[in-house]
């Protein structure tokens, strides 16, 4: 089964960018999303690196600038940069999604493309979503079909997520589809959210504790959980400088259940080296 991984860094900053985009216009404020972020950091950062070395089929990400590409072109890895803001792009994913070369697509859209194609404001978050035939089409697509991996995506989307919860729906499947990397608080029950999303989108979540530092949510956690999942592969993230001056990683207390969904993504991942099923797609 091919495995792909669903990237967003902080969802929070979408919504507030759309704002102050509506407020600037879109011409005023792509000049500045694109003086504030195209000159960051020229070499990725070691964690994202190593997470491109991980055997997801694709990566998918809501975010318009390109490090994750530097990542693999720093790997030494075999990809292609797609952007579903351009119909051409999004036509020759739907077209070959199906093929072994990895594709990074950005579904929003990237810094590179043109005056307006970009979904920063509601108005153009409102063209993708309900005006776009093809993104639609991908969106189930993605859905109905593929196993993906969400890392970092908070499920508050809720254009996005209204294509899971239809698919979900549609399918009527006993089993989820899906994975996911959840924070999880101490006020949060974990069954109730478990059941949650099985039931709403299909997806299985792998729970990492949120602890409050000073009053701030801590996902100090989720660096360790992606570790382990990436030693279960064969591969090791690093920890941020940061971290490694703090002593020792937190460990993360997964439950039994939490622990066999976190086994069961890192058996599918391992699939895409050595596929050991005849359900299994090259």
């Amino acid at each position: 089964m091919n495995v792909e991984a669903v990237l967003r860094y902080n969802q929070n900053l979408l919504h507030c960018a759309q704002r102050l985009g509506n407020y600037l216009g879109i011409t005023v404020f792509e000049d500045f999303i694109r003086t504030a972020f195209g000159p960051l950091e020229t070499a990725s950062h070691p964690v994202v690196r190593t997470f491109a070395t991980l055997p997801f089929h694709h990566v998918l990400t809501f975010n318009f600038e390109e490090s994750i590409e530097r990542a693999h072109a720093a790997a030494g890895l075999s990809f292609r940069s797609v952007s579903c803001a351009l119909q051409a792009d999004l036509a020759s994913f739907l077209r070959n999604c199906h093929k072994a070369q990895r594709q990074i697509v950005h579904l929003h859209g990237k810094l590179g493309d043109g005056a307006g194609r970009i979904a920063l404001t509601e108005d153009g978050y409102r063209g993708l979503y309900s005006r776009e035939p093809l993104f639609a089409k991908l969106l189930w697509l993605l859905a109905a079909t593929r196993s993906l991996v969400f890392v970092g995506f908070g499920f508050s989307d809720q254009d996005f997520c209204q294509a899971f919860r239809i698919t979900a729906r549609e399918l009527q499947l006993p089993e989820s589809c899906h994975f996911a990397i959840i924070g999880l608080s101490d006020e949060e029950n974990d069954q109730e959210r478990r059941n949650y999303f099985n039931d709403t989108f299909l997806v299985e979540p792998v729970f990492y504790n949120v602890n409050s530092n000073d009053g701030n949510p801590d996902h100090s956690e989720f660096l360790t959980l992606m570790n382990r999942i990436a030693a279960a592969t064969g591969r090791q993230l690093e920890r941020p400088r940061d971290a490694i001056a703090g002593g020792n990683p937190p460990q993360v207390g997964l439950d039994p259940e939490g622990l066999r969904v976190a086994n069961q993504l890192a058996d599918r991942l391992l699939q895409r080296f050595d596929p050991g099923g005849p359900d299994v797609q090259d």
